[in-house]
């Protein structure tokens, strides 16, 4: 669900796939007024309405409406005038998001306080369960300041377009299909302040997704430093784990973390913590699928930092193997080299 989310380019997209032209040209004239709409072009969406009310329910291909994209164009003269011409404020497109989740995602501030003023419903879940919080708290497509190594994303937009959600009622622990509450996201993609203000507003600090990860495997698996001090100082466990026995510092491990690990064994996490399948965060570590040569630096730069720690370098699997020979047959090279000089 979250990987699905960065491609998010494709609501604009939803706005550019026009109807084609019929023969009778009200294709045509839709197309026209969902453009004039983006555009911000007040002046030919009064005409156009004028001649054609019904264009007003007019919708593109994947069932967006006028007021869906001008929600995220951002002309908020156009939505007043739109909403004044009587546009449904909760209209769904084909996937059940409202022009209030297309707000938001687009972290529009003034759209959604416009759209909140018209009644728009904060809590509107779309089919897969996803609320304009959810959508706020997104690793936005356009966040060129998003490191492709780090989840987080912050910015004082999103954080304004949070506080205005939550100011407005916003379910602070609503739950996506993945079973995945704002919290979950803002740990892998927020600032500090954003994850303060959900906590604020009492989102739980232990909530667990459809895999049973906490907000704090979220961040670790993102290697959100500023969510894993603040999830660790409000208390949130070290020890949780989630369906397959991994404790945040296993989710570290896996996906090549030195950061986020350094920080949790800081905090007391127990570096020989062993999961469902008997691996402690070492032993899964060596076991990493991804391309050798991407990882294999940050792979020595984890063990670096559990083997200064304290963690076992001899102890094996159920199977006897070592996290040496594990690196050796999945190629991770400097990683073994390491691991080999410890044992």
């Amino acid at each position: 669900m979250i990987a699905r989310r960065l491609v998010l380019g494709a609501l604009l997209v939803t706005f550019c796939t026009m109807p084609a032209l019929a023969d009778d040209g009200t294709e045509s004239g839709a197309r026209q007024f969902q453009i004039a709409v983006m555009k911000g072009d007040l002046g030919t969406v009064k005409s156009m309405l004028a001649d054609s009310p019904d264009l007003l329910q007019s919708t593109t291909k994947l069932g967006g409406s006028p007021l869906h994209a001008v929600a995220i164009t951002n002309h908020v003269d156009v939505a007043a005038y739109l909403l004044e011409s009587g546009a449904d404020v909760d209209a769904m497109d084909a996937k059940g998001r409202t022009p209030l989740h297309a707000a938001a995602l687009y972290q529009r501030d003034g759209m959604i306080a416009s759209l909140l003023a018209a009644g728009a419903d904060v809590n509107a879940s779309s089919m897969s369960g996803e609320t304009p919080l959810h959508e706020a708290l997104t690793q936005h497509f356009k966040a060129k300041s998003v490191s492709a190594k780090k989840g987080s994303a912050p910015t004082d937009a999103q954080s304004a377009v949070v506080a205005l959600l939550l100011g407005a009622r916003a379910d602070a622990n609503a739950k996506d299909e993945g079973q995945h509450t704002p919290l979950h996201l803002a740990a892998m993609n927020a600032s500090a302040k954003t994850v303060g203000l959900l906590l604020n507003a009492g989102a739980t600090l232990e909530a667990s997704d459809a895999k049973e990860n906490t907000p704090l495997h979220s961040a670790a698996q993102a290697d959100n430093a500023d969510a894993i001090d603040l999830l660790i100082k409000e208390g949130a466990s070290l020890s949780a784990v989630n369906h397959d026995g991994n404790t945040p510092l296993h989710v570290a491990a896996q996906r090549f973390r030195p950061g986020a690990c350094k920080q949790l064994i800081d905090a007391g996490a127990d570096f020989n913590a062993v999961n469902g399948a008997g691996l402690t965060p070492l032993l899964i570590a060596a076991a990493a699928e991804k391309d050798a040569q991407e990882i294999d630096a940050l792979l020595v730069k984890v063990a670096d930092v559990l083997i200064s720690a304290g963690a076992d370098a001899d102890r094996t699997t159920p199977e006897g193997k070592t996290a040496a020979q594990i690196a050796t047959e999945k190629g991770h090279a400097k990683l073994a080299t390491r691991l080999q000089k410890t044992g």
